[in-house]
């Protein structure tokens, strides 16, 4: 049996106000609480994932080691293209990579920190994903966060 704590996260008005957190600050405080590593995966990054985008800067600038895993793209919105560009041109620990297969997409939405937690849901890093869609997800503590992290490098390492 392994020990891991959950906590769920939403998003939307609907689901707000039952006493539970909101995702998007989970997420900016988990960003900002990393030691040394940041794993992303993700279906989509709008526009509005610029502020997102500038968190993880802030903590490539600490020294944290920051991977992600993106659905195509080369289909992704240009400002997106162009800031990951730039992130990975500024910072030689941030890694991107694109999930291109034919048939196939990532539609998982996860971030994991420093392998001790992790916030898994069906938020994607968009304005609707994090503020205005009903979503749930989940803050995981402990080996479930360490597992997802486990997940996300093996599907890292057939990407490259």
């Amino acid at each position: 049996m392994t020990t891991s704590e959950a906590q769920i996260l939403v998003t939307g008005e609907k689901f707000s106000g039952h006493g539970l957190r909101a995702v998007q600050p989970v997420i900016e405080e988990l960003i900002a609480s990393a030691e040394f590593e940041i794993q992303i995966i993700a279906y989509i990054l709008s526009p509005f994932a610029v502020g997102f985008l500038d968190l993880l800067a802030k903590a490539l600038e600490r020294g944290i080691t920051v991977s992600l895993v993106v659905n195509r793209l080369g289909e992704q919105p240009s400002q997106i293209k162009d800031r990951l560009a730039e992130l990975r041109t500024r910072f030689p620990k941030f890694s991107i990579r694109s999930f291109d297969k034919r048939d196939n997409i990532i539609h998982a939405k996860a971030l994991v920190v420093d392998r001790k937690s992790a916030v898994i849901g069906s938020a994607n890093f968009t304005w609707g994903g994090l503020v205005s869609n009903h979503e749930i997800c989940v803050l995981v503590n402990g080996d479930a966060a360490s597992k997802v992290g486990s997940l996300l490098d093996e599907i890292g390492s057939t990407l490259d």
